[in-house]
């Protein structure tokens, strides 16, 4: 029976990531279940995606392949540590690999899989391979826009009156001045036009934000 390299790479995350609870995690709750770590996976996956089918980048069916099994394992070692997590996932499928031929042979070039892992936390480091561009590119993206807001939110003293007065100097101070600084990072111009219409959508909810916020009598 033949095996689909990509159903095999989300089947090892799930697996691996079922009933692991991330114990560093202190501030957003919802990260502490391992179960977020597959969500991330998943959602940079589909950025990626995103960033090759919708902007005019040519690769191979093999060179697609690499890269979504690339993203879909590349923070399987985070469920032990924030720190040297890329160099852990990495070990961690070079692995998998190792004790399942069958798999592997699927991989076009295994050793380029684990480089582009182990390197994806490198994010201001000029790429010569697209896809490890492509993939630091596309978990820069993912948690900016509505899900920035959110955690933006879960960072503040909930209990004051002034939350919103916060919320909004929060957001228009800090959270727009890190997705300008992350425009700088990203190496695909596709990524780019995805962070400038995320910006766009923040600034909008800013805006809002100041007119609800505005007292004038």
């Amino acid at each position: 029976m033949s095996i689909n390299l990509i159903d095999e790479a989300k089947k090892y995350l799930e697996t691996f990531m079922k009933d692991k609870v991330v114990d560093y995690e202190v501030t957003h709750p919802w990260r502490r279940d391992s179960k977020y770590i597959v969500l991330h996976c998943y959602r940079v996956c589909s950025i990626a995606m995103e960033v090759v089918n919708n902007y005019e980048i040519e690769l191979s069916l093999v060179d697609i392949d690499l890269l979504k099994v690339a993203a879909i394992l590349h923070d399987i070692g985070k469920v032990y540590s924030r720190d040297n997590h890329a160099e852990k996932s990495g070990e961690i499928v070079e692995n998998w690999l190792e004790i399942n031929p069958n798999i592997a042979e699927l991989v076009g070039d295994k050793k380029r899989l684990i480089n582009i892992i182990k390197d994806h936390s490198n994010k201001g480091r000029k790429d010569d391979d697209l896809l490890s561009s492509i993939l630091k590119d596309a978990d820069l993206l993912d948690e900016i826009g509505a899900m920035s807001i959110f955690m933006a939110s879960n960072r503040l003293n909930k209990e004051t009156p002034c939350f919103f007065d916060e919320l909004h100097i929060k957001l228009k101070e800090d959270e727009l001045n890190y997705c300008y600084t992350e425009l700088s990072k990203l190496q695909t111009q596709a990524a780019k036009e995805i962070l400038l219409r995320k910006i766009k959508f923040i600034n909008s909810f800013v805006t809002e934000l100041e007119y609800e916020l505005k007292v004038n009598f």
